[in-house]
């Protein structure tokens, strides 16, 4: 028999899965090379790498198949995977986690620094790209991404794109 926990997960993630569909099914997937860095965080590309779920599903629970999972299911996984303190919320070091191995850091000169110096770059660049998703998306301003706050936030990038696309 299941407890009462477990129950309560199950019923958060068809709740979910239930809201990003509906929210999703406004608009298409743009191309991910119409993104800016500072919102890679919603581009579909990074939040539906397949290969970047899988990975996180393997070390979680065993192999699941990921040609089986629609794109809400990448995204919530996406989203699911990175809260590792599992408070439904996502930190600045959590957001990190997120971006920081599929957005890799690639300074544009490396002549003449110190290993220092592109570490401070790269913590730079990092932390303005987390900045501004918290300024862009954390609506009550509470410090963190909650599900909902990210799922409008995608629905609104795509829109803004599809607006810019019939520009």
């Amino acid at each position: 028999m299941k407890s009462s926990s477990q129950y309560w997960i199950i019923l958060l993630y068809v709740i979910l899965a239930t809201c990003l569909a509906v929210v999703l099914s406004h608009y298409s997937n743009p191309p991910s090379s119409d993104y800016s860095d500072k919102s890679k965080f919603h581009d579909p590309g990074v939040v539906r790498n397949k290969e970047h779920v899988q990975e996180h599903l393997e070390e979680e629970r065993g192999k699941k198949d990921e040609e089986d999972m629609t794109d809400e299911e990448l995204e919530f996984h996406y989203f699911k995977l990175h809260d590792f303190d599992n408070n439904t919320k996502l930190d600045g070091l959590e957001i990190l986690a997120a971006i920081s191995h599929v957005l890799p850091y690639e300074p544009e000169n490396k002549d003449g620094k110190t290993e220092d110096d592109l570490q401070l770059e790269a913590l730079t660049y990092y932390t303005d790209m987390i900045d501004q998703v918290l300024s862009d998306d954390d609506f009550n301003g509470d410090g963190y991404l909650t599900y909902l706050e990210y799922v409008l936030a995608r629905r609104r990038a795509g829109e803004d794109i599809a607006k810019d696309q019939e520009l």
